[in-house]
């Protein structure tokens, strides 16, 4: 703490005289006798003056009662408030001193009344009260020990005192609390497990023990003598009022079990065996009063009178139950309820005896009962049979009843009566199931009649057996004639669907000439054929109409192998064969069904739009398109043209286009497909606004070959030209922004878009993918315009003004003379002629009448030393009259 102030001496001192007085000795002895008692006042006062100064300090500094709180906490003594050696010292001490005894003497009352008040909570155990009464003593006389010893010994003689006090008040609290708590349990032990003993005594009854058996009477004792041995825990007081109240426990506890046991009772043996129990003294030790047990014998006796006639009661209603269900289960079956699987389970002889059936009663309703039985045995034997099959039984059970040739015959005739009732009521409770059997029969027919396809064992449900069940007689007969025709017709058109068309052309045909007179034998079978062929001729119809709005999924439906092709390019360790095969056996059902190549479908319409939509889904996510089309063209490899094909009028018009270059120039692949991506194209062209001009006059300059060869000619010439004009601009403007002149950079773009992939003439153009030699295909073309004449043409109408020969002769000079060369439409396919109007020359021959498309494989093959095409066509032609035209192959 701080350090406290100090009384100070005055330093006062008195100067003697050295003049006049020095030699006269009796005025200096007066002299230093005054100054004695001068200096002795001075002193004195000064002293009264220290002291009255010390003590106010000694209050008014005494250690406040957070000092002593903290020097507690710490186990640190106080310091003094001043020193001992001064008048000023002393009194402030012993003034502190005072001050600090009362301070702590008060603050030391507190603690201890808070320990006490803990005390009384329960907060303290009875074992700590002394531990943490003596610390805190020790605390407080610890405060004083170096101020003033003695002051610490008399404040730590007064709390020890106080101490004990508590300490023995709580002792003597606990003790009676303790001594409270073993009679509460004691009394509620007793009172709680007595009961419950003394009912599982009475409940159990004599037990037999090891060498001999344990009666009632003797548990009971066995029960009270432990319970006296727990009240004889108590103090003599308690202990006599408790063992007063055992017996009379005892008797309760008998009472109310007895009273349970009769209330409780289900059935009146249980009773009377109380009442039993009650006149043979079992309950007298327990229940010494007899008139409490004449009270609990008449209790039995009422609840026996109850059971008894509860029981008359249940038995009158069972025996009524009983009936209600032989005369219920009776008239199911007259009602034609089903007899397979009939419940026939009834009470026996034995059981209706004891439910108080007799004489008249009883017969009456054993007879009832074994009809049933014989009915249910008799509903199990034709729950399977047909309908005849059911009346011959029941006619020769008959015969058997008259005769006595079988077992129960008296009572036969109840049994037939109900079983004849049952089959009549439920073959007429049938017209409407056989009702529905026909109206399916005839949807059935009226869909294979159609042509229709029917689900997998669809006919299955109109077998033999299934339908004798349901009919017999005549209309037995009808159902089946129908269900014989529906099969002999589906049988006969259920192959239409993988025909080829030649096979379906002959199958229609060979119906007809069956059907001509000469060839009928008998009507009915007439009637069958033509309604063959009628059938088949809608499912001609039908096959037609299907492959005409979805190929790929007429093909999956119909040709299994064609689909388990198709899921083996979905597996993951799926090779480019297997999707070869898939296209290659796709290709060839279809075509084998009629559909002409540049219509064959790989993917079903379902599919292409999910193909469609996944793909636009991806470039509006930012995909690039060039990186899709390359996964797409890694999958289906050759066929992905096919594919593109497919989808050319949903997908972007450039991705044709995109899809090439991602094949042989995946760099030039990308940067058009980021310029075709949304918001791409704006920038580019707003980029090259000022080159726009010079940029359109360099692209048609280069376009104007292209143009020629594709927007005059060909259907869809225009459309592809466009797309072409497009890209090309497109990726110039591209380069353009990338700082290469208009000029440049329009070359640029036609070689990397059109010139890497097509070679020129004036009127076509070929597809370097396909065509490997152009020269050659060029100079063939020419030579097979040149010698047309060979080739068996169709002559138009405005050539037939003159004979046959003349007007091809005609017609075959206009042609060398005007006739161009131009591309198929799908220009995979190859080359055809046309006049100067664009009308494509006609083949008329064996095979009908069609384009003149020449391949180019064919163009390719054909091996002459002919000059290049634009020697020819300088030459005027004539040059090769030697030259024969190979056969051209059909397309």
């Amino acid at each position: 703490m701080a350090e406290l102030p100090r009384y100070k001496s005055s330093g006062l001192q008195v100067a003697s005289p050295e003049g006049q007085f020095r030699d006269v000795s009796a005025p200096m002895d007066a002299l230093s006798k005054g100054m004695n008692q001068m200096t002795s006042f001075f002193m004195q006062s000064a002293q009264e003056q220290a002291v009255v100064e010390g003590e106010k300090y000694g209050a008014e500094n005494a250690p406040s009662l957070e000092q002593i709180a903290n020097a507690r906490k710490l186990n640190e003594p106080l310091k003094p408030v001043a020193e001992q050696f001064t008048y000023f010292g002393r009194a402030a001490t012993e003034t502190s001193n005072r001050v600090l005894a009362k301070n702590i003497s008060a603050d030391a009352d507190m603690a201890l009344e808070k320990l006490s008040a803990r005390i009384s909570r329960g907060e303290i155990p009875i074992n700590q009260i002394t531990s943490q009464t003596n610390a805190l003593i020790q605390g407080y006389s610890t405060v004083l020990k170096d101020i003033n010893p003695a002051l610490g010994r008399s404040v730590e003689a007064d709390l020890a005192l106080s101490g004990n006090r508590m300490f023995l008040a709580a002792s003597k609290a606990a003790a009676a609390e303790a001594l409270a708590a073993q009679q509460e349990k004691v009394a509620d032990t007793i009172t709680k497990t007595l009961p419950s003993t003394v009912a599982q005594i009475f409940k159990t009854g004599s037990v037999a023990m090891g060498m001999g058996v344990l009666s009632v009477e003797d548990q009971l004792g066995m029960a009270k003598s432990k319970a006296q041995n727990m009240i004889n825990s108590l103090p003599p007081k308690q202990a006599k009022e408790m063992s007063k109240k055992l017996d009379g426990l005892i008797k309760e506890a008998a009472s109310n079990s007895i009273d349970e046991r009769i209330l409780t009772g289900e059935n009146p043996e249980q009773v009377i065996s109380i009442k039993e129990e009650l006149q043979q003294g079992v309950y007298n030790t327990t229940i010494p009063n007899a008139g409490d047990r004449l009270v609990l014998f008449n209790k039995a006796n009422s609840r026996l009178s109850a059971l008894e006639q509860e029981e008359n009661n249940q038995n009158e209603s069972r025996r009524i139950l009983v009936l209600n269900n032989v005369n219920a289960v009776q008239q199911a079956i007259q009602n034609g309820v089903s007899l397979n699987g009939l419940d026939t389970q009834f009470p026996d002889v034995e059981d209706l005896s004891d439910l108080g059936f007799t004489g008249q009663a009883l017969d009456g309703v054993l007879k009832k009962i074994n009809s049933i039985k014989l009915v249910g045995l008799y509903g199990n034997q034709i729950s399977n049979m047909s309908a005849t099959d059911t009346a011959k039984f029941i006619s020769d059970l008959e015969e058997k009843a008259r005769t006595g040739d079988i077992q129960d015959a008296p009572m036969m005739a109840d049994a037939l009566l109900l079983l004849k009732q049952n089959v009549a009521v439920d073959y007429a409770s049938d017209a409407e199931k056989r009702n529905a059997i026909r109206q399916e029969l005839t949807d059935v027919a009226a869909i294979v009649s159609g042509g229709g396809t029917l689900p997998k064992d669809a006919l299955s449900k109109f077998s033999k057996d299934i339908l004798e069940k349901s009919f017999a007689g005549d209309d037995l007969k009808l159902v089946l004639q129908s269900k014989e025709k529906i099969e002999a017709i589906y049988s006969a058109v259920s192959g239409i669907s993988s025909m080829s068309k030649e096979e379906q052309s002959q199958f229609i045909n060979d119906m007809k000439d069956v059907l001509k007179p000469e060839n009928v034998e008998d009507v009915a079978g007439a009637d069958l054929r033509l309604a063959v062929l009628e059938a088949a001729s809608a499912a001609v119809q039908n096959k037609e109409l299907a492959i005409q709005q979805d190929p790929a999924l007429y093909v999956f439906t119909n040709f299994p192998e064609v689909k388990k092709a198709l899921d083996r390019t979905l597996k993951p360790d799926a090779t480019p064969e297997d999707m070869g095969q898939f296209v290659t056996l796709m290709n060839l059902t279809q075509t084998k069904l009629g559909v002409r190549p540049e219509n064959v479908k790989l993917l079903t319409k379902v599919q292409a739009d999910e193909f469609v939509a996944d793909f636009n889904s991806q470039t509006d996510n930012g995909i690039n398109m060039a990186d899709q089309l390359a996964g797409q063209a890694a999958r289906w490899g050759t066929a992905f043209p096919q594919v593109l094909n497919q989808l050319d009028n949903d997908l972007p018009e450039q991705i044709s286009i995109i899809a090439d270059l991602a094949l042989v120039d995946p760099s030039t692949a990308q940067i058009l497909s980021n310029a075709f991506a949304k918001g791409a194209k704006a920038d580019i062209e707003a980029t090259v606004k000022e080159s726009n001009k010079d940029i359109t006059d360099s692209v048609e300059l280069l376009m104007g070959t292209f143009r020629n060869a594709t927007i005059n000619i060909t259907t869809n010439g225009a459309a592809n030209y466009r797309k072409y004009y497009g890209a090309v601009e497109l990726l110039t403007k591209v380069y353009v922004s990338q700082n290469l002149s208009p000029e440049n950079a329009a070359q640029k773009a036609y070689d990397k878009v059109i010139g890497n992939f097509y070679a020129f003439e004036d009127t076509f153009s070929m597809p370097r993918a396909i065509v490997k030699d152009p020269d050659l295909v060029s100079r063939n073309a020419l030579l097979v315009l040149e010698n047309i004449n060979q080739i068996p043409l169709k002559i138009p109408d405005n050539f037939r003004g003159v004979s046959p020969e003349q007007a091809k002769t005609e017609y075959v000079s206009h042609l060398k003379n005007f006739g161009m060369i131009v591309n198929t439409e799908d220009e995979s396919k190859g080359l055809m002629i046309a006049d100067e109007f664009g009308n494509i020359v006609m083949i008329r021959d064996v095979f009908g009448e069609r384009k003149l498309i020449l391949p180019w494989s064919y163009l390719s093959q054909i091996k002459t030393n002919a000059p290049s095409f634009g020697t020819l066509m300088g030459m005027g032609g004539g040059m090769r009259r030697d030259f024969v035209v190979p056969p051209i192959p059909i397309q």
